[in-house]
């Protein structure tokens, strides 16, 4: 699978004046990347100061749409309600991956992996 274009950084370095050719020499990046996001951003009118507050993951989708969407498949977890569940006495996160995968089994829908559903936690919760 293909890296993700850092638009997020590649707009912050644009903001400190770094021209096209040094952020790409500096982060070892494709000139083709690098002129795309700048074009885009262009187009859009946006600068790092728009996207400064947001997630790396959203200013990516903010830029390429339709690049990437297989996360969009899988059914959202209710990560507030794993966290206070897990809080419970003889609650595991395993129990609480089951019952998720069950939900989606039950209506139809994709369900994420163990390990996903854990990575998720993790960065909800840190």
């Amino acid at each position: 699978m293909a890296k993700k274009i850092q638009v997020k950084l590649i707009l912050l370095l644009r903001s400190t004046g770094m021209s096209q050719r040094a952020i790409c020499k500096s982060r070892h990046m494709s000139r083709s990347s690098v002129s795309e996001v700048f074009r885009i951003a262009e187009e859009k009118q946006l600068t790092y100061a728009d996207v400064e507050s947001l997630s790396n993951s959203e200013v990516y989708s903010m830029f390429f749409p339709d690049k990437f969407p297989v996360e969009t498949t899988y059914t959202a977890v209710d990560y507030a309600y794993v966290h206070n569940e897990l809080k419970r006495p003889g609650v595991t996160l395993k129990r609480l991956w089951k019952e998720y995968r069950q939900r989606c089994t039950d209506t139809g829908t994709f369900s994420f992996g163990y390990s996903k559903f854990c990575d998720k936690l993790i960065k909800n919760f840190l």
